[in-house]
């Protein structure tokens, strides 16, 4: 995903995929632990 809103620089690019990823990965853990620690809802 690249998204240039404050610009079209490389540094720009590079933080937004850093910002997606991260956030993306920090959802995808929490719902691995939710998963783990309460299985009677999954």
């Amino acid at each position: 995903m690249k998204v240039g809103i404050l610009g079209n620089g490389r540094k720009v690019y590079m933080y937004s995929d850093f910002l997606i990823g991260g956030v993306t990965a920090f959802l995808l853990l929490a719902y691995l632990i939710i998963a783990m620690l309460f299985p009677e809802k999954f």
